[in-house]
């Protein structure tokens, strides 16, 4: 206000200095205009373009694939009302989200239903197949933040927001060597996912010294592939066999030796020891 009356002022003195300049002429009407002077109620630099040509018709699209039905159906349950509430709060008016089921069996209709829409971004999948299928799908230029750790899932404007394998592994580690384990057995799925976590894990363990002894890798969902993997890493077999050969020495021993009181009861403490167990022995350095 102060700066709007100065300039007033200044107007108002320029024009009383060039009228005095002038010829003197015999005039009726007052020398100056008794008009009030208002206020500009507004004061606009450049030019007002809102509305000039209509309203704006873009929307923001973003579509988010989760499973709401099928055997997910929880996981997609509990993640929808979350981002409900994150657009409710943050989203701009001209934004709309809409929410995709991948718990059915027919995927590649859904995403292609979805890309059909030419969604701005898309939320999800949750898993590491799906998300696969739509990278393949999907043009380069559409970005998709998947939920999945699966590296192997990513690339082709498909990023993940999940915590990484490297740094899930790196944290392990860093927890082992500050609890004095410098060995380590790695058991990992058949996938690439699985070589990818296996072969990170020994060159991050070679940067903190410790030392993997054994690599074994099992087909995911197959209980004797798991089962088989557990008792290589473990050396169950030789294992088994010592305790075995323990037990048939020991039953012998009490059998045709000649021993005295205190032997005999040490030998049956140990012979009782092996029958609780399955191997003898400690596990592979």
């Amino acid at each position: 206000m102060y700066i709007i009356n100065k300039l007033l002022y200044y107007i108002g003195l320029t024009a009383l200095l060039v009228g005095c300049t002038g010829t003197q002429q015999n005039i009726s009407r007052p020398r100056f205009d008794t008009t009030a002077i208002k206020t500009p109620s507004k004061l606009q630099y450049g030019t007002d373009i809102t509305n000039m040509y209509g309203a704006p018709t873009y929307n923001h699209r973003i579509a988010v694939l989760i499973p709401t039905s099928g055997p997910n159906a929880t996981i997609g349950k509990t993640l929808r009302p979350a981002l409900e509430s994150a657009a409710l709060r943050f989203a701009p008016s001209d934004m709309t989200i809409n929410f995709y089921d991948t718990g059915n069996a027919n995927i590649i209709q859904t995403i292609a239903d979805v890309l059909a829409t030419k969604p701005d971004i898309i939320i999800g999948p949750v898993f590491s197949d799906t998300t696969r299928v739509l990278r393949d799908m999907k043009p380069e230029h559409i970005p998709a933040l998947a939920f999945t750790s699966d590296t192997s899932s990513v690339g082709n404007g498909v990023f993940s927001m999940a915590l990484m394998p490297s740094n899930v592994i790196e944290s392990t580690l860093q927890e082992m060597q500050s609890n004095g384990i410098d060995k380590y057995v790695i058991l990992a799925p058949n996938t690439q996912s699985g070589h990818i976590m296996a072969g990170t894990s020994r060159t991050l363990g070679d940067l903190y010294s410790i030392h993997n002894i054994g690599m074994f890798f099992y087909d995911e969902h197959d209980t004797e592939s798991i089962k088989n993997a557990a008792l290589g890493a473990s050396m169950y077999t030789a294992r088994h066999a010592a305790n075995t050969r323990a037990k048939e020495i020991l039953s012998a021993m009490l059998n045709h030796e000649k021993l005295t009181t205190s032997e005999r009861s040490v030998a049956l403490r140990q012979l009782e020891g092996t029958k609780r167990t399955d191997t003898l022995g400690k596990l592979p350095d």
